[in-house]
């Protein structure tokens, strides 16, 4: 089995200004380009979206009230 986790962002990161890119579906795990290097990329695969699934998906990166 797979099993993958997301992070909450660090105090350096949400410093920085940094925006969440990953977000969890049930087992599905997608990740976001950032707006800016989505505007700027020259290669499509850097300015789409992916998609990958997983035998689990856990999200940690926020609020325990948080339905995800």
């Amino acid at each position: 089995q797979v099993v993958v986790r997301c992070r909450p962002l660090n105090t350096r990161e949400l410093t920085r200004g940094a925006k969440e890119l990953v977000r969890m579906v049930g087992n599905q795990t997608i990740i976001d380009p950032p707006e800016e290097a989505a505007q700027a990329a020259s290669r499509a695969t850097e300015r789409k979206q992916l998609a990958f699934t997983f035998d689990k998906s856990y999200w940690s990166a926020c609020d325990r009230n948080d339905p995800r």
